[in-house]
């Protein structure tokens, strides 16, 4: 799975970007033909915005959009609506073939 990780308005440190992939690995069994990870962190003021989009092969990408007062804060945010939407994707995956 190749993982795209890009600031707007901001620098990412290694530490961060390291955490980001680690929260982002456990996708990689979660959601089969997973192919391409974005996330995307944007500052403005104070707020810190975070898109995650994963890129599944024959399916729509999978996109979710947080805010919060840090990086990592937005991150864990984005993180727990990303597991909602995996476990919706995954039902209506499995609930298709029915």
């Amino acid at each position: 799975m190749q993982t795209v990780i890009s600031g707007r308005h901001t620098s990412l440190r290694e530490g961060e970007k390291r955490v980001i992939e680690e929260k982002l690995q456990r996708y990689e069994k979660k959601v089969s033909g997973l192919t391409k990870t974005e996330v995307v962190l944007n500052v403005e003021n104070d707020r810190h915005d975070i898109e995650i989009i994963l890129h599944v092969a024959k399916c729509n990408p999978l996109i979710v959009h947080a805010s919060a007062q840090g990086n990592l804060v937005a991150l864990d945010l984005g993180i727990q609506k990303l597991d909602n939407l995996v476990s919706k994707h995954n039902g209506k995956l499995h609930d298709h073939h029915k």
